[in-house]
């Protein structure tokens, strides 16, 4: 697990109040962290500060897991 990853898995763990351990690459934001839409829009805002990125209502959207976020932040950091 990279650096990122683990940032991310932290901040979303603190967001739904759970154990870091239990969250994977794959998890579902809403299928398998139980995520609603409330808990995804601060998710994507606490993302948004940490990383100092913008985040569209398109792309929240189409955010589905943590191997998407880490994906799509990535994307997003300069080089």
């Amino acid at each position: 697990m990279n650096i990122l990853e683990e940032k991310i898995i932290q901040l979303v763990a603190g967001v739904m109040e759970i154990n870091p351990s239990i969250i994977g690459k794959n998890s579902s934001l809403v299928e398998d962290l139980g995520a609603d839409s409330l808990d995804c829009i601060e998710i994507f805002l606490k993302v948004e500060r940490e990383f100092s990125i913008k985040i569209s209502e398109k792309e929240a959207l189409e955010c589905s897991s943590i191997e998407y976020l880490v994906n799509f932040v990535t994307s997003r950091l300069p080089s």
